[in-house]
C-alpha cells in the first residue's frame, strides 16, 4: 500500500493455500520470500507480486528468517525442526532438530555462520547451517 491505495496483489492461483506465516525481503529489494501453512517457500517479484518460484518445504512453516547478505533462509517448521534452505537453488541445505515443543524464534548470527532457535521447551539451539552437529548451549 502506498497512500492508502493497494499497489499489487498476487494472482489467486499463485497464492499460498492457507495462512502466510513468514515474510522477508532480499537486501537488493528484487525478491520477496514467503512461507506458509501449506508447506511451501515462495519467491516473488515484489513490484507486481509475480510468483518467481516455489519450493516444497515438506512441512507447514511457522516463521521465516532471511540473512540479508546470503541466499539462505531459515524456516521454523511445525514438525519442531528448523530448515535452512538455499532460496536461489531452492534446495534444503540442512534440517536442524533438537526441540521438543513449539519453536518461538529463529535468528541468524551476524556472519551467517550460525542459526539460533528457541522453543517453548525452554531450550536454545545453535547450529552451523552448512555443517557440524546441533549444539545446545547451557542455560544459566
Amino acid at each position: 500500500m502506498q497512500s492508502g491505495k493497494p499497489r499489487a496483489a498476487a494472482a489467486a492461483e499463485e497464492r499460498h493455500e492457507g495462512a502466510v506465516r513468514g515474510l522477508a525481503a532480499a537486501a537488493d529489494g528484487r525478491t520477496l520470500f514467503s512461507c506458509g501453512g501449506d508447506g511451501t517457500l515462495r519467491l516473488w517479484a515484489p513490484a507486481a507480486l509475480k510468483l518467481q518460484s516455489t519450493a516444497d518445504v515438506g512441512c507447514a512453516c511457522g516463521m521465516l528468517r532471511h540473512k540479508r547478505d546470503s541466499t539462505l533462509v531459515a524456516l521454523a517448521a511445525d514438525d519442531l525442526s528448523v530448515r535452512v534452505m538455499d532460496a536461489v537453488a531452492l534446495r534444503l541445505v540442512r534440517r536442524l532438530e533438537g526441540h521438543t515443543n513449539t519453536l518461538t524464534d529463529v535468528a541468524w548470527g551476524a556472519d551467517a555462520r550460525w542459526v539460533l532457535s528457541s522453543a517453548l521447551d525452554c531450550t536454545l539451539c545453535a547450529a552451523r547451517p552448512r555443517r557440524g552437529p546441533t549444539e545446545r548451549p547451557p542455560l544459566p
